[in-house]
């Protein structure tokens, strides 16, 4: 699946966030090129699904009611929910003051939540082929809590 830099819609079409999470990393592959330095992080966003609703109908077939592309589209900007897919060497080591950190430490592969404002969005993955994960840089100290379920914060 190609998740092109002006489309997130593909992800929105995944059966729930274990399979984003999986798209995501299968899309970014090894992230050794890229080297976040001192105590940023990087995160891949959350897209909201498309379905807005599953009824299960008296024959027992279950109908879903989709909801337009706009609002995958707008997880790009909306979202609070991020995968958090590399670390600096020194986040969640040290505060702005020097003193270490002993707080509660989010590893790869972890729901995270962030104002998406405070970061700044760029695309990661294969450039020639136009395909790429909507990803944020941020400092660790702006990530507030973690999650193990994005839709709960949507």
């Amino acid at each position: 699946m190609a998740i092109t830099k002006s489309n997130v819609t593909a992800l929105s079409k995944l059966d729930g966030p274990a399979e984003q999470k999986r798209e995501i990393l299968k899309v970014l592959g090894d992230l050794k090129q890229y080297e976040l330095l001192d105590d940023e992080c990087l995160l891949a966003t959350y897209v909201e699904s498309n379905v807005l609703s599953e009824v299960r109908r008296a024959d027992g077939e279950i109908v879903k009611l989709y909801g337009t592309e706009n609002r995958a589209t707008e997880s790009r900007y909306q979202s609070k929910a991020f995968l958090l897919v590399k670390s600096g060497p020194t986040a969640f080591r040290y505060h702005n003051n020097g003193q270490a950190y002993e707080g509660i430490v989010p590893t790869v592969g972890d729901w995270v939540v962030i104002h998406s404002a405070d970061g700044r969005e760029l695309f990661l993955g294969d450039t020639k082929a136009d395909t790429g994960v909507s990803c944020r840089r941020i400092k660790w100290d702006r990530i507030f809590m973690r999650v193990a379920d994005p839709r709960a914060v949507h």
